[in-house]
């Protein structure tokens, strides 16, 4: 193993164990989510091809609310460019992200709001005549817990979701392919403790055509609050409110 890939094989086992990081215990209602992604080239082919392969990573959103008795905290992991020169990334190279939320809240009033979302993002170029084709390996993982001790008076839930996305542009920039995949867990807490982890490993070939481009990105997202005074809120509110997140990414991408 090279010395770079070793190195990244370092990070991506330092990001897990960091993926279950939380600051903020349970009391009277809480939440928690921890959302990591990671994202690798593994072959490109032909072999010595005259490719570009660029990129970059930023926070999209970040919001954090706390009223009276309420703690919260965001959580993310920097840098995500797993690469010696992110502006010609190479085989074994890739792109990985970790995200958390948590929140907290006590009687007799407290509230805690906390939504977080990051961006990892490959822009390629290929500088030949030919088609060429890039294989990748990602994996996603998605845990989201809630508990709130009085369900008539108290509310804790956390949506968390993960979108990859793939499109394909030809010479001239127009529009080729677009595909992906899209997951979202939440939980709500009825009174007792809520749990949902979701753990994905999959591959994939990427063909891009002759002088054309292709962009692929990871991105994820979650939502989460925590009440302790009655207060209208849904596990449907939680999930759309992560979609959203997801479809402004999206949109601010066309």
């Amino acid at each position: 193993m090279s010395v770079r890939k070793l190195s990244q094989a370092m990070t991506l086992a330092v990001m897990v164990l960091l993926t279950g990081f939380s600051t903020v215990s349970f009391g009277a209602a809480g939440f928690t989510s921890d959302v990591s992604a990671t994202l690798l080239i593994d072959l490109i082919e032909p072999f010595g091809t005259d490719v570009d392969i660029l990129g970059s990573e930023g926070v999209d959103e970040d919001f954090l609310y706390i009223e009276g008795l309420g703690i919260g905290d965001l959580f993310y992991l920097d840098p995500f460019v797993l690469a010696s020169d992110p502006f010609d990334m190479a085989e074994g190279d890739g792109i990985g992200i970790v995200i958390g939320t948590s929140g907290d809240t006590d009687v007799p009033f407290g509230i805690a709001e906390a939504e977080l979302a990051a961006f990892g993002d490959l822009d390629i170029y290929n500088n030949t005549s030919d088609g060429i084709t890039i294989d990748f390996s990602f994996t996603y993982s998605i845990t989201v817990s809630a508990i709130a001790d009085d369900p008539i008076n108290e509310f804790a839930g956390v949506g968390a979701g993960f979108d990859f996305l793939i499109e394909t542009y030809d010479e001239l920039g127009g529009f080729v392919a677009e595909s992906g995949i899209y997951d979202l867990l939440i939980a709500e807490s009825d009174g007792i403790a809520f749990d949902e982890v979701l753990d994905v490993d999959a591959s994939f070939s990427l063909t891009v055509p002759a002088y054309g481009s292709a962009y692929v990105s990871l991105y994820v997202a979650s939502l989460g609050a925590a009440v302790s005074v009655p207060e209208p809120m849904s596990l449907s509110l939680l999930g759309l409110g992560v979609m959203a997140m997801i479809r402004r990414r999206r949109t601010g991408n066309k």
